[in-house]
């Protein structure tokens, strides 16, 4: 289990319905992942609203998702 503080979701999208309603999906069928997955992004969420969002340009890296950028933008 991860090791996060209560105020840090993990969350994961296993219908794929964030993907399709917020238009964060990218079709990796031809890698052999399947079609419609969650694109990488990490969002702060405050109040029930999304104040900023990181959404990965490239799929296969971590630039502005990861742990550094979003506690800068915190």
């Amino acid at each position: 289990q991860n090791q996060v503080n209560s105020k840090i979701i993990m969350a994961s999208d296993a219908n794929g319905e964030l993907g399709r309603a917020t238009g964060l999906t990218l079709d990796l069928s031809k890698m052999g992942m399947g079609s419609q997955r969650l694109t990488r992004f990490a969002a702060i969420v405050v109040d029930g609203k999304v104040a900023h969002l990181s959404v990965e340009p490239n799929p296969g890296e971590v630039a502005v998702s990861g742990a550094d950028s979003i506690l800068a933008a915190l």
